[in-house]
């Protein structure tokens, strides 16, 4: 195995080396565990054409994942250390955040592991608090539990703790025991992956709608031949459409019935008392661009956000 040291990386460097091989938190991605990310998203990353820019969710999971690892070390009573290097084995590389020593001494001399526990350390949003199960169980987002395996067959560690920051003010420690029969499994397939996509610079066959715009996005005029299959799905296509339109209309007519008779009302409700509706304030919207012209123009507002801020249409939810 290969060790690229990564402390005093630039951004740029560190793009780079993660494009020479699939990192944790492409796995899950690639075999279609991830609710984020599809191969083809990953695939236009390693071959170099996806948007690098960092997302604001990616660097405040940067910045908090330090304060995540000492709180870690400081409820567990144990070390934490740094591995300032990224594993590069076959197509494969890892960069884990950090090796836990429980008897005091340095997890990581030299970039060799002494440990078998490492820890990943991950920020949550308060509305995805569900997806996080019982602390001390490995009850966490699948993603991450590819993520972690992945590692874990790296490192040669028998376990990985995932410290969890949710919604800035719960914290949670779960657990991911090695197993190395999935881990061979998730290895192979991820090797495949790389030989039939990356090397024969061929893109994985579209999932859905996204997909499909980022690999086609730029039109090119021209004419392509259609099947008779083709045929009969734009036939469906149009079938669906009017079909869809006419739903709409008759979600709109009950729409329009049933707040004419809530009026003012938020709640309706059954007889029982069950709720059947909810009829709430709508969020406010800022024209940002409005707001940035005026600003450019040296327009003298005191109150510009406010001014361009608009009371959003009220929310409609059927509790049926």
């Amino acid at each position: 195995m290969e060790l690229i040291k990564t402390k005093g990386m630039t951004r740029d460097e560190w793009l780079a080396a993660r494009r020479m091989g699939i990192g944790g938190s492409d796995v899950a991605a690639i075999l279609g565990h991830d609710p984020y990310r599809s191969p083809v998203d990953v695939w236009l990353d390693k071959m170099g054409v996806s948007d690098d820019s960092e997302k604001e969710w990616m660097y405040w999971g940067s910045i908090h994942e330090e304060v995540i690892a000492r709180e870690y070390a400081k409820r567990q009573s144990c070390k934490v250390q740094r591995f300032n290097f990224m594993m590069h084995q076959d197509c494969l590389i890892g960069d884990v955040d950090r090796l836990v020593s429980i008897d005091g001494s340095s997890p990581v001399v030299r970039g060799d592991i002494r440990t078998d526990l490492m820890l990943e350390c991950k920020t949550a949003n308060a509305y995805k608090a569900n997806e996080w199960g019982q602390e001390g169980t490995d009850d966490i987002p699948r993603q991450y539990i590819f993520q972690c395996l992945h590692y874990l067959g790296l490192t040669g560690c028998a376990y990985c703790d995932v410290a969890v920051l949710i919604g800035g003010s719960t914290f949670k420690r779960f657990r991911i025991n090695s197993d190395r029969e999935i881990i061979g499994r998730i290895q192979e397939a991820c090797q495949k992956w790389w030989v039939d996509h990356i090397k024969a610079e061929t893109a994985p066959g579209p999932r859905n709608q996204h997909d499909v715009n980022r690999l086609f996005g730029r039109p090119i005029q021209k004419q392509i031949q259609g099947t008779a299959e083709h045929h009969v799905q734009a036939l469906k296509f149009k079938k669906y459409q009017k079909e869809i339109k006419e739903l709409q209309r008759k979600q709109d007519d009950i729409k329009l019935e049933l707040c004419s008779h809530m009026e003012e009302a938020t709640k309706l409700v059954a007889p029982g008392g069950n709720v059947l509706a909810t009829w709430t304030e709508g969020n406010k919207r800022t024209d940002w661009k409005a707001l940035a012209q005026e600003l450019m123009a040296g327009e003298d507002h005191s109150d510009l956000i406010a001014k361009h801020t608009k009371q959003g249409d009220r929310i409609f939810r059927a509790k049926v």
